[in-house]
């Protein structure tokens, strides 16, 4: 660094700079090609009981707090497989720990490319591109080349988890959800509590989970 005249700040600012440009350049893409409406987001997300209370605690300035408040999750928590958009959640699927590979590939199978038994129409028919995160589930070359048979299938660039409507708003309200709601929900199974959760989130809340990425891009 020091024969480049580069300091450790002088390199995450370029670091920075280069996310920023690939994040601009992304979104310009997808708004150019497609509209919100055709777009669906797919991600995991995994939660246990224990967010529906904040913890706090106390203690001396420079002693570790005791907390006050204790919530046993052991045993109640779930990670789902959520399809997203500005329409609101349209399915998800739960697993006990987290998902792999097959856990993904089945998932997505059941959601995204069976047809709906009464209109016969399946989720890829209704959205024109479906947007991934970088997770390695993700990108089995042969899985992916059985999607863009069906869909169009976008990345979002490495470390740019604000450009999706799940990272950036969605799971965020579902949580703020689980929160204020928090004593009717306390004496349910976590995934009855994410039943409704999801099913609660308005059109009108995942248009702003969408609105927040475009304002949230660096222009």
């Amino acid at each position: 660094m020091r024969r480049l005249l580069l300091s450790k700040q002088a390199l995450q600012h370029i670091a920075l700079r280069l996310d920023e440009d690939q994040a601009r350049s992304f979104w310009h893409q997808l708004v150019t090609r497609y509209r919100y409406d055709q777009i669906l987001v797919a991600d995991e997300t995994s939660k246990n009981i224990g967010v529906l209370h904040s913890v706090r605690g106390w203690g001396q300035m420079g002693i570790t707090p005791t907390d006050r408040d204790t919530v046993l999750t052991r045993g109640r928590s779930a990670s789902a497989l959520t399809f997203f958009s500005v329409h609101g959640f349209e399915d998800w699927r739960f697993t006990n720990g987290t998902f792999d590979r097959p856990a993904f590939q089945s998932a997505t199978d059941q959601m995204l490319l069976s047809p709906d038994p009464v209109s016969s129409e399946t989720l890829a028919d209704r959205f024109l591109v479906l947007l991934l995160d970088n997770a390695s589930i993700h990108k089995d070359t042969e899985y992916l080349r059985k999607l863009r048979r069906h869909i169009a299938v976008w990345f979002i660039p490495p470390y740019c988890c604000r450009l999706s409507p799940l990272d950036n708003g969605a799971y965020g309200y579902v949580v703020r959800m689980m929160r204020q709601y928090a004593d009717y929900y306390s004496g349910m199974d976590i995934r009855h509590v994410l039943n409704d959760v999801f099913r609660r989130v308005t059109p009108e809340v995942a248009r702003y989970c969408f609105y927040n990425c475009y304002e949230g891009c660096p222009y």
